[in-house]
């Protein structure tokens, strides 16, 4: 129930979309030929859907591969393993009945359906984003970024709370009738929208333009703004397993829900601050100061005192992914930003899969607290040095542009001298 708030729109729009791409000549046509509402259900919309069918079975097969955190802490697996997935079932095995073959052998089937699930994701993050950037004026696209960013804390905070309190006080199918009405309700207005990727005044893209390929986009600021994404990644997933850690040490992970929120409630604060700003801040200096916040939670002891560091390292995640989404925006050309969109999404992956073993073995061997710390340690290294180079970087761009400009004048003098 909770999960599914989060991963119906988007196979169900996928799902809408297939069906209003029909051509409409072919459906006249087979109207003109006597064809009923039923034959062209059957013989022309549902084979030509298909393509968009078969992705949204394969993005439902991913997310219910991946999940874990929802079903360990809600149900446990239970109730008699009706709610254990491959994942979880893994867990279980592993590291409970410590039958290592047979959770050796679910890992590898994880890996190939992941893989081959993955290959079908839809960024769906990066297309609202691209939409954003055509629909928004620059001068109001921190704002709207911001905006964005705070409202996927709201829905991470919100939906999951009502989505148990639904199953729990009243019933679940009570909890899916309304999960799916307020879903499709949404994909409806999102359809009736249609929000833009492209301006309209946007100038023709002829063959020429994607010559260059990567290359073309591969820049040093480009290569700044994707390294800060790889580093908030890693910090943000590193702080989620070590407060899981943390408060299973402590005896309390029926606490991780509201634990959740609080690290939420964080960043909608933070969110909301930076989107009220008139001037933005580097996103490497953000990172570096999302690395900072979640030092005093390595520190923390006791649970309100945990409860007061998650929220302190929730204040700068929001204007961070906020900053990083804006920066790729603004260096490159619109017809390109759906590429760029595409590498941000794809570094959130690669700091995702480098945070969560690195995190993991820290704590295999340490206490939670080391897991806070090494996330926040890495993660502030990593824009520190991005920090450095782009100085670097720009202090020799600098002496060459100064090189430049004494050889131009030089010839100039050397022609007054001979005349």
């Amino acid at each position: 129930v909770a999960a599914s708030w989060a991963q119906v729109g988007l196979p169900l729009m996928l799902c809408f979309a297939s069906v209003q791409s029909i051509p409409k000549n072919v459906l006249e046509a087979a109207a003109m030929d006597g064809a009923g509402p039923r034959a062209m259900m059957r013989y022309i919309m549902m084979p030509l859907s298909m393509p968009g069918v078969r992705v949204a079975v394969f993005i439902n097969l991913l997310g219910s591969l991946r999940a874990f955190d929802i079903i360990y802490v809600l149900t446990g697996g239970g109730p008699v393993r009706s709610t254990e997935t491959v994942g979880f079932f893994m867990y279980r095995e592993s590291m409970t009945q410590f039958k290592l073959g047979y959770g050796a052998a679910a890992t590898v089937i994880l890996l190939v359906a992941v893989f081959v699930g993955g290959a079908y994701a839809v960024p769906a993050f990066s297309v609202t984003r691209q939409s954003l950037s055509v629909i928004v004026p620059v001068r109001q696209q921190q704002t709207a970024f911001a905006a964005d960013s705070v409202f996927v804390e709201l829905s991470f905070m919100v939906s999951p709370l009502v989505g148990v309190w639904l199953a729990t006080s009243v019933s679940t199918t009570v909890a899916l009738t309304t999960t799916a009405v307020v879903t499709v309700v949404g994909g409806l207005l999102l359809a009736w929208a249609n929000p833009p990727t492209r301006s309209p005044r946007a100038t023709p893209v002829d063959e020429h333009a994607h010559q260059g390929g990567v290359r073309g986009l591969v820049t040093p600021g480009i290569v700044v703004v994707l390294l800060a994404g790889v580093a908030a990644a890693f910090i943000l997933v590193g702080t989620d397993v070590s407060l899981v850690a943390a408060l299973n040490e402590a005896g309390r992970a029926q606490d991780l829900g509201w634990m959740v929120a609080l690290w939420c409630l964080g960043s909608v604060v933070g969110g909301v601050v930076y989107g009220m700003r008139a001037r933005g801040v580097p996103p490497l200096v953000l990172v570096a100061i999302l690395g900072a916040a979640t030092v005093p939670a390595a520190f923390a002891d006791g649970q309100p005192w945990l409860a007061l560091a998650v929220v302190l390292a929730g204040v700068p995640c929001a204007a961070s992914l906020s900053a990083i989404n804006a920066a790729l925006v603004r260096q490159v050309p619109e017809h390109r930003r759906g590429e760029v969109m595409g590498w941000s999404g794809a570094t959130s992956t690669a700091g995702n899969a480098l945070g969560a073993p690195l995190v993991g073995l820290v704590l295999d061997h340490g206490r939670p607290g080391a897991g806070f710390l090494t996330a926040a340690c890495v993660g502030g290294a990593v824009a520190l040095t991005g920090l450095v180079v782009q100085r670097v970087v720009r202090a020799r761009r600098g002496d060459a542009a100064g090189g430049d400009a004494a050889g131009a004048d030089e010839p100039v003098a050397t022609a007054a001298n001979v005349s």
